[in-house]
């Protein structure tokens, strides 16, 4: 599994960086351009990565790697979203969320505090579904929107008093929106409204931003 757009390492631009089976456990293999060598970051307990993103989430000039996988603790084994520092290697987030109630993770920064809070995209219910930003372990913030078939996190508006960002998403009807975290409120994007045909249109994250995307 490739990850793209990660600063895994100190200097100029996105490393490297590739999850895949190590000894036993799964491990991330990372370097920058240029460099002849990957770094190695052994995922203790780590048997399988479902999902995998990234994000500074903890303030660091790094991102930490943010993965959802099946984790073995002393023999047994359950699904666990977690986020490792790979410069210090600790893990600064954990808990544990069933695999089937995951759809996708992303990172945005809800509160204009300057780090983003890890989401979890969960299935579509009813025609609504819901976002969950984890602010710690123990703390979420749950965000529903009309079903979606893609999201990215983004900076949607420059005239708040704080500096918060957003969500931009294209709806099961075709329509491309936003959630503005300023306002807390849907709005249909102006200029664009309602697209035909269907897949006219892709979101693609930048930098520090990650995109899902309904399979």
């Amino acid at each position: 599994m490739a990850l793209s757009n990660c600063r895994f390492m100190e200097g100029e631009g996105a490393t490297l960086s590739v999850l895949r089976k190590g000894s036993g456990d799964m491990a991330l293999f990372y370097k920058l351009p240029g460099q002849r060598r990957f770094k190695t970051l052994r995922l203790s307990g780590f048997k399988d990565v479902y999902r995998a993103s990234c994000g500074n989430v903890s303030g660091t000039a790094t991102y930490a790697l943010i993965l959802h996988g099946s984790k073995e603790v002393r023999g047994v084994r359950s699904d666990v979203l977690a986020a490792i520092d790979p410069v210090s290697r600790k893990v600064v987030f954990s808990r544990k969320i069933k695999r089937t109630a995951v759809r996708g993770i992303l990172t945005a920064d809800i509160n204009g505090s300057g780090l983003p809070a890890i989401g979890v995209i969960k299935r579509s219910v009813d025609g609504k579904q819901t976002v969950d930003f984890y602010l710690s372990p123990a703390n979420h913030v749950p965000v529903t929107l009309e079903a979606f078939s893609e999201i990215t996190s983004a900076s949607v508006e420059a005239s708040c008093s704080s500096q918060c960002h957003g969500l931009i998403y294209r709806t099961s009807g075709n329509q491309l929106k936003r959630f503005n975290f300023c306002r807390l409120v849907p709005e249909t994007l102006a200029g664009i409204g309602h697209i035909q045909p269907a897949g006219m249109i892709k979101l693609i994250p930048s930098v520090n931003t990650r995109l899902f995307r309904k399979k």
